[in-house]
């Protein structure tokens, strides 16, 4: 729920939007509140909003329906929603807090990684321990 930074086409929705800016503010004030950042927002508000009012969105299907053969023959070409427990997908979850990017490295070894520069939406490598300490 929590953004450090934006990209143009989100400050463009998030100015427009009265319930999320009370106050009429000027450019030069928002860029400089978009720019002082981190800001936050609602998600389930912002997800309620009638932009996203999509129909099947997502395909909903049993953790047992969900095979090798139906990855071959569909392939993963829209979200999937299974309401089973985790545990019937297979899957394991951390406790909160206790999976961080340093995990990650630990377990993957230092590598190069590409990652996205939030405000140019450009792409550039970085080794993976060098990302680490600038998300830390």
């Amino acid at each position: 729920r929590k953004r450090s930074q934006s990209t143009s086409s989100e400050e463009e929705w998030f100015s427009s939007d009265e319930s999320i800016h009370q106050d009429k503010i000027t450019e030069d004030q928002e860029e400089q509140q978009f720019a002082s950042g981190p800001w936050t927002y609602d998600l389930d508000v912002v997800l309620a909003k009638k932009e996203f009012e999509i129909k099947n969105m997502c395909r909903e299907m049993n953790a047992s329906d969900f095979t090798i053969e139906y990855v071959q023959e569909n392939g993963l070409e829209e979200p999937l929603l299974f309401r089973d427990s985790l545990s019937s997908l297979g899957m394991k979850m951390p406790k909160d807090g206790t999976f961080t990017a340093r995990c990650v490295l630990k377990a993957v070894g230092d590598r190069m990684i590409e990652v996205v520069d939030v405000m140019t939406q450009g792409s550039r490598q970085m080794m993976l321990s060098d990302f680490v300490e600038y998300y830390e």
